[in-house]
């Protein structure tokens, strides 16, 4: 099966997204899912034209985002939600016959908890604040290849993935007081969640090419 015939135009990458500067002041009360989403995403790249390399994906803005008003919400989550959620994330790159684009780099978060936030349900967080690097290649199913291959990925050898190296989370930080009170009920219903994640490069046959965990918040230890 091909994937790159199909192409007849000239493929482009993915556009940077802009920087996000956000100030909420709203009460927000009795939510049954996300409330607030601030992000700044990057485009994801093309398939390269039959024998190229795949386009690279967009970088993320930087973010800034206030928070000054109480929130609260209530429900069950199919999977990990947030209330309020803050991100900045790359463009996935796409791949090509002659190699992969890279994914987009993460820009930084700078978030202020200036106000108290409340959930019940399962895997509802409360705060989510994540800067995320894009994937490098991840438009096709994993394909064993070796240097004369047509379809680079997954690579038969340490060596052949070296040079599809993936992009940068960014800084992360949160600042608050200790008199505002982040509370959650429910299983896997974290309180905060900050991560700054790597983007997932390209790996060896076998080895795990996905440094991210498609978006769930990690397992209570």
């Amino acid at each position: 099966m091909s994937y790159f015939g199909s192409i007849a135009a000239p493929s482009s990458a993915g556009q940077a997204a802009g920087d996000v500067s956000f100030v909420n002041s709203t009460i927000i009360e009795g939510a049954s899912t996300t409330a607030v989403e601030v992000g700044s995403r990057g485009g994801n790249g093309q398939r390269g034209e039959p024998g190229g390399v795949g386009k690279a994906g967009g970088n993320a803005g930087t973010v800034s985002f206030q928070q000054l008003a109480p929130a609260s919400g209530s429900g069950v989550q199919a999977r990990s939600t947030s209330l309020v959620s803050v991100y900045s994330i790359g463009g996935w790159g796409g791949v090509g016959q002659a190699g992969l684009g890279r994914g987009g780099s993460a820009g930084g978060i700078s978030a202020v908890l200036d106000a108290s936030i409340a959930t019940q349900g399962d895997n509802f967080t409360g705060l989510w604040v994540r800067s995320e690097g894009g994937q490098t290649g991840n438009n096709v199913p994993d394909v064993v290849v070796t240097s004369a291959g047509p379809l680079p990925f997954g690579f038969s050898t340490a060596s052949l993935a070296q040079p599809w190296k993936s992009a940068n989370g960014g800084q992360v930080n949160l600042n608050t007081a200790s008199k505002y009170v982040v509370s959650t009920q429910g299983d896997r219903a974290f309180g905060i969640v900050l991560e700054s994640v790597g983007g997932a490069s390209a790996a060896p046959h076998g080895a795990s090419r996905r440094a991210h965990r498609a978006h769930r918040a990690p397992d209570a230890a």
